[in-house]
């Protein structure tokens, strides 16, 4: 009767290695977002001419950030390759504006895409962070790290 719990215990930890096994192959199986999208090509029968989704997400990212006041951007593309969507997170500096990014974005990285892909409307889901500026003095005297984590530099 002493060694009574030693089944149950593998039993239960190979249970569990089971489902973590489930689990991660499961994630490895699902696809998020598009991996590539269809640009028509007319006049050229039977040719199919397939995009990196990852690429024009970089490209749209890179021309995304160098707009004026941005600090970081991020974008994916989603839903079916035919009649893909466009989700973007841009955060702003402080005093930002967001109506001139929306439209620096719809005149410059999105327009260029559309025009890329020969698509006639290329949805997007744009959000928005405009941050604050910095305090101008710490909240606290002493600052985060307090008196013991400043650094003193000596000139001799």
């Amino acid at each position: 009767m002493a060694s009574a719990w030693w089944w149950p215990t593998v039993i239960g930890g190979l249970t569990v290695l089971v489902a973590g096994m489930v689990w991660w192959l499961v994630a490895q199986l699902r696809r998020t977002g598009l991996s590539s999208i269809e640009v028509p090509t007319p006049g050229a029968g039977g040719l199919r001419l397939r995009v990196g989704a990852r690429a024009l997400e970089e490209a749209l990212e890179n021309r995304t950030v160098v707009l004026p006041q941005v600090e970081r951007a991020g974008v994916r593309l989603v839903r079916a390759p035919r009649h893909p969507q466009l989700r973007g997170a841009v955060r702003l500096r402080p005093g930002g504006d967001p109506a001139a990014l929306v439209e620096h974005f719809e005149d410059g990285p999105r327009a260029d895409a559309c025009g890329s892909l020969r698509l006639a409307a290329l949805p997007a889901d744009l959000r928005i962070r405009v941050l604050q500026a910095a305090p101008a003095e710490p909240r606290h005297g002493r600052g985060r790290r307090g008196r013991r984590g400043r650094r003193q530099s000596r000139v001799e």
